[in-house]
C-alpha cells in the first residue's frame, strides 16, 4: 500500500470512527459527511429601548476616580449626606442655591438637594472644574 493510501486509510478509519471487524483493511472507503442540523432563530421584529434618564445619562459622565475625588468634598461639606436642602445652600457639596440655579442644565433638579451626586458633579464642575482641596476637611470651597 502507498504512503498517501495509507494516510487515507487511516483518515478513513477516523472519520467513520475507528476500525470494524467485519472491515476489510484494503477495500476502497466511501465517507459521507453528514450535514449538521442548524435551527434558524427568528430575528427580533420589535427592540423596545428606552432612553435614558437624566441621571443616567450624568452618571455615564462621572468617572469613578472622579466621582471619589468629589466624595470627599461631600464628607467635608455635609458629613456624606448627598441630599441636604437648605434655604442657601442644597446638594452635597456646599453649592448655593443662587450657584446650582445658575449652573444647573434646565433638566436637572430646581434644587440641588434633589439631584444625585453625578448631577451635583456635574453642575460642581462647572463652577470649579478640579475638586477643591479640602485641606483635612478645613473651610469650604
Amino acid at each position: 500500500m502507498s504512503r498517501l493510501a495509507k494516510v487515507d486509510h487511516f483518515v478513513g478509519h477516523l472519520l467513520i470512527g475507528g476500525f470494524k471487524p467485519n472491515h476489510h483493511p484494503h477495500a476502497a472507503h466511501t465517507v459521507v459527511a453528514s450535514q449538521p442540523e442548524f435551527t434558524t432563530v427568528p430575528a427580533p421584529t420589535t427592540t423596545t429601548t428606552r432612553p435614558l434618564t437624566v441621571a443616567e445619562k450624568a452618571a455615564l459622565q462621572v468617572s469613578p476616580a472622579v466621582y471619589e475625588e468629589w466624595k470627599k468634598v461631600n464628607k467635608c461639606e455635609e458629613g456624606g449626606n448627598w441630599h441636604v436642602e437648605g434655604s442657601q445652600y442644597s446638594g452635597g457639596l456646599g453649592i448655593s442655591n443662587v450657584n446650582w440655579a445658575l449652573n444647573r442644565p434646565k433638566d436637572f433638579p430646581a434644587d440641588g438637594g434633589q439631584a444625585t451626586p453625578d448631577e451635583q458633579i456635574l453642575v460642581a464642575e462647572k463652577i470649579q472644574s478640579n475638586p477643591p482641596d479640602q485641606n483635612g476637611c478645613d473651610g469650604s470651597w
